[in-house]
């Protein structure tokens, strides 16, 4: 349903409507859309996880959800609980690294939006690999560290919701419609819920990309999830003529992409082929070719936008290049918080006595712009002195600093024994 035809319905019916979108970048970029086709009441823009968490307070199970850190950390707990009752073998050697923990909260989510429970997914691991078994172990102790405090993960959440679904035949939302948009495959999870919902709401609109034939090569990927949606209770499939505001060379492209055996028109201006070396020389090119514009032709630099598929690889070139050709970029999605160098400083600070304070990390600490420790004497030079310590002893005694004391030539201490009673202090 065009973005117009669905705020003409809304004004008409006044009804509640929920919106859901993948993300929350397209979450913004529909409400902005709506606000400036006139705005509209009674319209929640969602994601998937926010309809679940809705669906299970509408049920009246309040049920705290888990944020990351916890969830990580029970993840551990039942990795080293696993390992002390002697299920660890396989992964025993790994087990303790800080990657291995991702990647089975990775696998662990895929689990849970697949609709696998741990009991089932253990007993098909029964007679596979050990990786297989011992991954079902973590989960069923994960799982079962969750249910004992009574929280959720944000999968288990989902669970939760369509778990009431499935057990309250008679419990529906007050919901008019349900619109998804952007979406191009479903989980198992999802489906069910759709599958239940269309059952209790009056309508459920799902867009997607392609044609109710799906014909073309590029529309192959999601031929797969309509036919899924096509089993759907009263699904019915319709197709929406498209209204491209497109060049004819663009037009073009669009319609033969991926194609063969299809014939050749001139580009006439619109369409330019680059070749460039790396992505650093793609984001110089693609900012140059909009500088000209705006310089030579005058066009608006808000008219201008800049598509990019990798937003960690093309960011930092893009915002470099961008201010060596004084041209202000808006980045729809900004960049994470994990490359920001404050919050990196101050997740060093947090891990030095989690790894028992490593050389390095110690004297990057000490020398961060981002901190202030004169409180505890401490300066970029303290951090020198021990940097040239270090280099020529091994310590191996954590060195306690008091507000006092203040690290300098003549009472720095290297701790080169194994025991308090064999402490040396060497000069420097």
């Amino acid at each position: 349903m065009p973005l117009n035809n669905f705020t003409k319905f809304i004004r008409k019916t006044c009804s509640a409507v929920w919106f859901v979108v993948p993300d929350g970048d397209q979450a913004k970029a529909i409400r902005r859309r709506l606000a400036a086709a006139g705005g509209v009441l009674g319209v929640h823009v969602k994601t998937f996880g926010s309809v679940f968490r809705e669906l299970l307070e509408l049920a009246g199970r309040l049920v705290p959800l888990a944020p990351p850190p916890l969830a990580r950390q029970l993840i551990r707990d039942s990795m080293a609980f696993v390992y002390t009752t002697g299920g660890l073998d396989y992964y025993k050697p790994i087990y303790r690294l800080p990657g291995f923990v991702s990647v089975v909260q990775q696998r662990i989510r895929d689990l849970k939006r697949a609709h696998i429970c741990p009991e089932d997914f253990l007993a098909d691991a029964q007679n596979s690999p050990p990786r297989l078994y011992e991954l079902g172990l973590i989960y069923q102790t994960y799982q079962s560290l969750l249910e004992e405090i009574a929280w959720a993960d944000g999968e288990g959440i989902n669970w939760l919701a369509v778990e009431q679904l499935e057990l309250r035949p008679q419990f529906a939302p007050t919901w008019k419609l349900m619109v998804l948009d952007g979406f191009g495959s479903f989980t198992r999870l999802q489906y069910r819920a759709l599958e239940l919902l269309g059952e209790r709401l009056p309508e459920i609109i799902i867009t997607l990309p392609g044609t109710a034939a799906m014909t073309r090569a590029a529309q192959q990927r999601f031929k797969k999830t309509l036919e899924e949606l096509s089993v759907l209770p009263n699904a019915v499939v319709e197709d929406f003529s498209p209204h491209l505001h497109l060049s004819p060379p663009l037009s073009h492209l669009e319609e033969n992409l991926a194609e063969t055996g299809t014939g050749k028109m001139s580009a006439q201006g619109k369409i330019t082929f680059i070749e460039a070396r790396s992505p650093g020389e793609e984001a110089r090119e693609a900012l140059r070719w909009i500088k000209g514009l705006v310089v030579r032709e005058k066009i608006d630099l808000n008219r201008c936008a800049v598509i990019i598929p990798d937003t960690e690889r093309y960011h930092p070139y893009l915002r470099s290049i961008g201010r060596e050709f004084n041209l202000p970029l808006y980045f729809s999605k900004g960049a994470a918080l994990d490359k920001s160098p404050a919050f990196l400083a101050l997740l060093g600070a947090l891990e030095l006595h989690i790894k028992d304070y490593p050389r390095r990390l110690v004297l990057d600490t000490i020398r961060s712009p981002y901190f202030n420790l004169e409180e505890f004497n401490l300066c970029p030079e303290s951090a020198a002195l021990l940097d040239r310590v270090s280099a020529a002893r091994q310590v191996c005694r954590k060195i306690m600093i008091t507000k006092t004391t203040r690290i300098t030539a003549s009472n720095m201490v290297v701790i080169t024994a194994a025991t308090e009673s064999e402490m040396k202090t060497v000069g420097l």
